[in-house]
């Protein structure tokens, strides 16, 4: 913690010695959001009510705004025009919301050894995500029992997460995650229309294009 303390506060640091306030107000506001984007997760931990809404808001509280921060500084580093500054700021935020999404839907769909961690951690972890929220919306009553259950147990077996994960599978949670990511990256993409072509724009489509490719 006092590592990451330090690291915080020398950003700041960083960010005044270039004598930009609004720099530091793109990453003021972005530090405020991930702190809410935190608490807001934490607060619908095991909640099998969450919504769809809801659920955005957490991920782009939590991820969007920090690469959104990440692409609009940089703008404001190039000094580029306005309109150019708004299309990165939006191009880092479907890109955030993209990455989130898929390592959300990676979380049931991925290996421990593909993953570099645990798969089934989310809902371990009480974490309510796209993939569950969309099961839930149509699956039975039974079966919204099983998943709450195992939403609130302190130690779930393989067993449950695979019961967890048919029932996914069963009402499309997987391939509805998927197909709002790649969503995602269309608009990022889109957004980068303003641009000329070049290696630097050309890079920023690929790494767009890597998130949904991506298996860890």
């Amino acid at each position: 913690m006092l590592v990451g303390d330090f690291l915080f506060t020398k950003s700041f640091d960083l960010m005044v010695a270039h004598h930009n306030e609004e720099i530091l107000k793109v990453m003021s506001k972005a530090t405020t959001d991930l702190a809410e984007g935190e608490i807001m997760e934490l607060l619908k931990t095991s909640d099998a009510q969450t919504l769809e809404e809801e659920y955005y808001e957490v991920i782009a509280s939590k991820t969007a705004v920090l690469l959104s921060a990440a692409c609009e500084i940089g703008a404001l580093l190039g000094g580029v025009e306005h309109e150019k500054r708004i299309a990165l700021r939006d191009f880092g935020f479907h890109m955030g919301m993209a990455f989130q999404l898929t390592d959300d839907l990676l979380d049931y769909t991925s290996t421990d050894r593909t993953l570099g961690k645990d798969t089934g951690r989310d809902l371990k972890e009480g974490k309510v995500t796209l993939p569950l929220i969309h099961a839930l919306k149509t699956a039975t009553q039974t079966e919204r029992e099983s998943i709450e259950e195992n939403l609130t147990k302190l130690h779930t077996t393989n067993e449950d997460f695979r019961k967890v994960k048919n029932i996914i599978e069963k009402y499309g949670g997987l391939d509805y995650t998927a197909r709002i990511s790649k969503g995602h990256i269309d608009a990022a993409k889109t957004l980068l229309n303003v641009f000329p072509a070049s290696q630097y724009k050309k890079a920023l489509v690929d790494l767009a294009d890597h998130i949904l490719a991506r298996e860890s």
